[in-house]
């Protein structure tokens, strides 16, 4: 009697871990999206605050602003491009490697442009 009821158990649980699995797998993208959406959010923050720096009398602080407001213009209208390229090309959830796309994605935009940067 014990063994059914153990045995009972176990396929329940297995089942309702394959359940989950397939939530899971569904609902990854959109925790994907949410935590791109977050750290370019957070990029777009640090660039603001850089950008403040544009009035330095350091050419090299203002260009470094000016490269700061660059990034950002291209993050906000970049956002959702981006979300989906990095979803697309499975870059995971390392911060470094998503600030790594992200930096990459922008300076292939920009130096074939002949922005000066620094």
């Amino acid at each position: 009697m014990k063994t059914k009821v153990m045995v009972g158990l176990v396929g329940a649980m297995v089942l309702m871990s394959l359940q989950i699995s397939s939530v899971t797998a569904a609902g990854e993208n959109l925790n994907l999206t949410e935590y791109y959406s977050a750290i370019i959010d957070e990029l777009v923050m640090k660039c603001k605050y850089k950008t403040a720096m544009r009035y330095s009398k350091s050419d090299t602080i203002q260009n470094a602003a000016m490269l700061s407001c660059l990034k950002t213009t291209f993050y906000k209208k970049n956002k959702k491009n981006l979300i989906r390229a990095m979803i697309e090309e499975n870059i995971g959830i390392k911060r470094y490697k998503v600030r790594y796309y992200l930096n990459t994605q922008f300076y292939n935009i920009v130096r074939p442009s002949g922005v000066r940067i620094m």
